[in-house]
C-alpha cells in the first residue's frame, strides 16, 4: 500500500511546482540583464568544485534508494532503458532549476531590492521577491505550494529509511516501520528548525557531506558489480538475501569506507573545517572542496584488493 502511494504521489507532485517555476520565470524574465563573465583563476575553480560536490550530493542520492523503487519492474526490462530514464529524470530537473536560479541572479542590476532580499533571506527571499512582490497574495500562495513541495523529496527518503533500518539486524525487523518513520521525521524536523536561520549554509554543508558518503557507496557498488560480479545479474543470489553465510562479510567495504572518509577529510572545504589538500586550491582561507573526488579515488584504489582477499577466504 505504502509503495503504491509513494509512486502515485511522485508521479504527479512535480506538476504544480513546474507550473510555479514557469510563472516565476515569466515574472523575472523582463529584469534579466546579462552582465560580464566572472573572473577565472584558482578561486573560481575552487568555487566550481565546491558547487559540483553539492550537486553530486543531491543527484547521487538516488543510488542508495533505487533498489527500493525499482523492485516491481519486469525482470526482462532492458538495463539501458533503466539507465536512460534515470539519467534524464535526474539531470533534466537539476539543469533546469539551476538555469532558473542563474537567471534569477541576473536580475539584481535592474531590481536592486531583489538583491537585498537575497542577501537578507537567501533563496527564499529571492523567490518571494519574484512572486509575492509582483503578485501579492497569490504570489504568497505559490510560495506556500513551493514550501510544501519538499514533501515529494522527503517521502522517498523517509520511506527508505524504514526499509534500510530493518537491514541492520534481524531484531530490527520487529520494529514497526511506521515507528521508524515517525522517529526519522522528528529528527529532521528538529534539524530543519535549528538550521532555518542559515538554510543555504546548512543545506550546502549537508549535501556536500552526503556527496562524500555517496561517492564511497557508489564506488564500492560499481566495483562489486563490474569486477566481482562480472556485470551480470545472474551472478547474484537473491534467494540468499537473508543468509549471512552466503553474503559478503563486509570487512572489505568497511575498511574501504574508512579510507574513503580519510580522503574526504583531506579534501573537504567547509566553513568549520578545511582539509590539508583542499587548502592548496584557490584561496587558502576557503579552499576548494575535492572531498568527493578524493573519497571516490581512495575507495576505488583499496576496495578491489581488499574484496579479493575477503572473497578468497570467506567464499562470497
Amino acid at each position: 500500500m505504502g509503495y503504491r502511494f509513494v509512486h502515485i504521489y511522485e508521479k504527479y507532485s512535480w506538476i504544480p511546482v513546474a507550473i510555479i517555476f514557469f510563472i516565476y520565470l515569466g515574472e523575472i524574465a523582463r529584469y534579466c540583464v546579462s552582465g560580464p563573465w566572472g573572473g577565472t583563476g584558482p578561486t573560481e575553480a575552487a568555487n566550481v568544485l565546491s558547487f559540483g560536490a553539492a550537486i553530486a550530493g543531491f543527484a547521487l542520492g538516488w543510488t542508495s534508494l533505487a533498489a527500493d523503487y525499482t523492485v516491481r519492474m519486469p525482470e526482462d526490462m532492458p538495463t539501458w532503458k533503466i539507465f536512460f530514464w534515470t539519467y534524464l529524470g535526474l539531470n533534466i530537473p537539476l539543469i533546469l532549476v539551476e538555469a532558473l536560479g542563474a537567471a534569477a541572479m541576473t536580475t539584481f542590476t535592474a531590481k536592486t531590492t531583489w538583491g537585498d532580499a537575497y542577501a537578507e533571506n537567501s533563496i527564499g527571499g529571492l523567490l518571494g521577491a519574484g512572486l509575492s512582490g509582483p503578485m501579492g497574495g497569490f504570489g504568497g500562495f505559490l510560495l506556500v505550494i513551493i514550501s510544501l513541495s519538499i514533501v515529494a523529496n522527503n517521502i522517498p527518503n523517509i520511506y527508505s529509511l524504514a526499509l534500510t533500518f530493518q537491514n541492520i539486524h534481524p531484531y530490527a525487523q520487529a520494529i514497526p516501520r511506521v515507528f521508524i518513520v515517525l522517529v526519522g521525521s522528528a529528527i529532521y524536523i528538529v534539524l530543519a528548525i535549528v538550521g532555518a536561520s542559515h538554510f543555504e549554509e546548512w543545506l550546502d554543508t549537508l549535501l556536500t557531506i552526503l556527496s562524500y558518503w555517496l561517492a564511497i557507496f557508489t564506488t564500492i557498488l560499481l566495483e562489486e558489480h563490474f569486477i566481482f560480479r562480472r556485470g551480470k545479474w545472474s551472478n547474484y543470489e537473491p534467494d540468499e538475501y537473508n543468509n549471512w553465510r552466503k553474503l559478503p562479510l563486509g570487512i572489505a567495504s568497511l575498511i574501504a569506507l574508512s579510507i574513503g572518509v580519510g580522503g574526504a577529510v583531506l579534501g573537504m572545504a567547509q566553513v568549520w573545517y578545511i582539509g590539508h589538500i583542499a587548502r592548496h586550491i584557490g584561496n587558502p582561507m576557503y579552499g576548494g572542496d575535492i572531498g568527493f573526488e578524493l573519497s571516490c579515488a581512495f575507495t576505488a584504489i583499496v576496495f578491489p584488493p581488499l574484496r579479493y582477499i575477503e572473497k578468497r577466504y570467506w567464499g562470497y
